[in-house]
């Protein structure tokens, strides 16, 4: 092989680890835009319950995972942060939550609420950032662009698209 198809061939096999590095394994819903549920990990070896956590409410949503691991789970009114097996931190919303969360670039969780609401979550702790109040009840999840935009309905008929700091877009 000359050297020309040496760069190339080497090039061809540095290409994928481009894109790897800070997006979340499971950052919404459906994990990837094309929504392929498909996990990056390999399964259990086995079906052994290793730990379970009582949210005291139905979970109506799957969770979204962190980069760190940290798994961000909703339930009724309320969204917990849960990692090796232990409770972070846990936060009530006024309204309950029907879809999953989302997580942005910088490991922000987004939800929607039945209050009309989108709220922006720190991972480390929580606390709201910010939120955002739309014309009626969300009715979808917050989708998170690869801008770093948000998408999301409302049963107002309207889709909104909010920058990262929660104005309008």
């Amino acid at each position: 092989m000359d050297s020309r198809s040496s760069s190339v061939f080497l090039l061809l096999l540095l290409l994928p680890a481009v894109g790897a590095g800070g997006e979340p394994p499971w950052p919404r819903a459906g994990r990837d835009s094309a929504n392929t549920s498909l996990s990056p990990y390999v399964g259990p070896g086995d079906n052994t319950v290793r730990w379970r956590f009582e949210v005291g409410g139905f979970i109506s949503s799957a969770p979204a995972i962190g980069a760190d691991g940290t798994l961000f789970v909703a339930s009724v009114n309320s969204i917990f942060a849960l990692k090796d097996n232990k409770l972070r931190w846990s936060r009530a919303l006024d309204g309950e939550i029907d879809f999953s969360p989302s997580l942005g670039p910088d490991g922000t969780v987004y939800l929607g609420s039945r209050d009309n609401r989108v709220y922006a979550l720190s991972p480390a702790d929580g606390s709201i950032r910010w939120s955002f109040a739309a014309g009626g009840m969300i009715s979808s999840p917050v989708v998170v662009g690869r801008d770093g935009k948000l998408y999301f309905g409302s049963v107002d008929g309207y889709t909104y698209s909010l920058n990262p700091d929660g104005s309008l877009r």
